[in-house]
């Protein structure tokens, strides 16, 4: 006996890549792009965030004065943390710091060298507060040999200037940043794109962001974020936005999401359904409804596709849905590629800008055969 089942009904759903289709659950796609994320719970078709802030750098111009018997290098960038002035040697592995208070002053306190060579032959690349103290990123200058380091001095906010203890993480299973463009601040919290992915660091330990598609990133790999083009910070979502004028791509940091906008258009892919085992019947998708509403009287066209078992994709007629006289609808077809399977999945290629879908089902005549959602 056929039965309405949920398709899918969590969105935006997240890219998810390292797991077979099948054995998704709602709220995750093995392929989309170019997700409206502004209106949870829907599926609609948005755009390529533009109004991210720029993240603060807290680089400052060269100090005036030095007063101080330190004898600085001839190469190096000046930054302000936590109130006080620090000096990147940017020839070789020294950090320096100098008294709270004085930005264009330097002024001695303390022994104000930082040596960072005990790391091997790494540069300093960028400074940023993080967690109370500072991190610093580390370029490898022998790749292969010696990889990128993420440094951080705990508790800079120490008036006293103290800061013996430190922590040296190697980046070598992450990958350290390409430039300083890829990295930002936020809250307390540095990201970094790499080639390996999108990654933070609070104070304590290194979260990789793009965890679920790890071996296959695809566009989500190193980035601006340092408001270089369209990247930085959507601060009130909570969202990163990665931009470098190829790759385009949003992790949302409340939710974990990932979404890409690098290709243009819309994608919304289903998780795939299969059957249980190989002596379950094959099953048969006889119609699809798709739960929306809109802000519009005129027709409404959906493009889809729906995919067999050779897994293969294949174009379906649109779905012209008619002006309907009020705003919450339910459209039920029958697509026109109807026959029993042992993998299917629906895809949605095309939406109006009008259009939201709250819910997609479909109507199965043997329910009981298929595998459950996010069942291994």
């Amino acid at each position: 006996m056929s039965q309405w089942l949920t398709l899918a009904a969590n969105f935006p759903a997240t890219l998810v890549k390292d797991i077979e289709p099948e054995f998704l659950k709602d709220g995750q796609t093995p392929d989309a792009y170019g997700l409206g994320l502004d209106k949870p719970g829907t599926l609609y078709a948005g755009s390529f965030p533009s109004t991210a802030t720029t993240p603060p750098s807290f680089k400052q111009n060269a100090a005036t004065n030095n007063n101080t018997p330190v004898s600085l290098p001839g190469s190096k960038q000046y930054y302000y943390i936590d109130d006080r002035a620090w000096v990147i040697d940017l020839a070789g592995q020294n950090l320096y710091f100098f008294a709270k208070g004085f930005g264009n002053n330097l002024y001695t306190q303390g022994f104000p060298k930082i040596q960072c060579d005990d790391i091997g032959n790494c540069d300093l690349l960028w400074l940023a507060p993080c967690a109370g103290g500072v991190a610093a990123f580390l370029q490898g200058d022998t790749p292969g040999t010696h990889s990128d380091v993420l440094y951080f001095l705990p508790n800079t906010v120490n008036p006293q200037g103290a800061y013996d203890r430190r922590t040296v993480i190697d980046l070598g299973l992450y990958g350290g940043p390409e430039a300083t463009t890829d990295i930002c601040y936020f809250r307390d919290v540095v990201y970094w794109s790499s080639p390996k992915g999108v990654f933070s660091f609070d104070g304590r330990e290194v979260k990789e962001w793009t965890r679920a598609i790890r071996n296959n990133l695809g566009n989500f790999t190193g980035a601006h974020l340092d408001g270089t083009n369209s990247s930085g910070v959507l601060q009130r979502e909570q969202r990163l936005v990665a931009d470098d004028g190829t790759k385009k791509y949003v992790v949302d940091l409340g939710t974990g999401g990932l979404y890409d906008y690098t290709t243009t258009g819309f994608r919304w892919t289903s998780r795939s359904l299969s059957k249980w085992n190989d002596k379950a019947a094959q099953v048969c998708i006889d119609r699809i409804a798709l739960v929306y509403t809109h802000d519009s009287t005129a027709d409404k066209t959906v493009k889809y596709q729906i995919m067999k078992s050779d897994e293969t994709w294949y174009d379906a007629e649109s779905v012209k849905i008619e002006k309907q006289n009020r705003k919450y609808a339910r459209y039920e077809f029958r697509p026109n590629l109807v026959e029993r399977f042992d993998k299917w999945a629906f895809r949605i290629t095309a939406l109006p800008a009008n259009m939201l879908i709250h819910e997609v089902q479909i109507q199965v005549d043997a329910p009981q055969a298929l595998r459950p959602e996010g069942e291994v």
